[in-house]
């Protein structure tokens, strides 16, 4: 245990400042969809649709109840995106929650895989947790 925590002190380091940055959030559920752009404007309003779709039996062509309309060509990302099917069994209700953890394992999950790609590229260890740390938590990203 102590070895696979020592191999992954770093993954663990930025899953805590994570989780330490989002507290606020968690504990006060203010301003639950922290990430205040496509998440909010777009993806919410499509899975929020595409519940309703599900729970209606309604595939019509065009909808208007999402903004000025969909159509169902555009639903059909969201309704077939794995994020979609995770986030449909939470229930409608909980949707707006779900982003947020959502958020925190895809930028730790950036995280990880920015630093098995800066492995490859630089020779010390200092650069690739300095690259992973960049990446992950640049403006960018959030």
């Amino acid at each position: 245990m102590k070895k696979l925590i020592y191999k992954n002190r770093y993954l663990l380091t930025a899953i805590l400042c994570l989780c330490i940055g989002f507290l606020p959030v968690i504990i006060n559920n203010k301003s639950v969809l922290i990430f205040n752009g496509d998440d909010f404007h777009q993806i919410y309003q499509f899975y929020l649709g595409g519940v309703r779709k599900l729970a209606f039996n309604n595939f019509s062509l065009y909808d208007f109840s999402i903004g000025f309309g969909t159509n169902a060509f555009a639903m059909a990302y969201y309704l077939f995106s794995p994020f979609f099917l995770m986030v449909y069994f939470l229930g409608e209700n909980l949707i707006q929650y779900a982003f947020l953890y959502m958020n925190i394992i895809k930028i730790a999950m950036l995280f990880y895989f920015t630093m098995q790609w800066s492995k490859e590229v630089f020779k010390h260890q200092t650069s690739v947790i300095i690259g992973a740390f960049t990446v992950s938590f640049s403006g960018w990203v959030f």
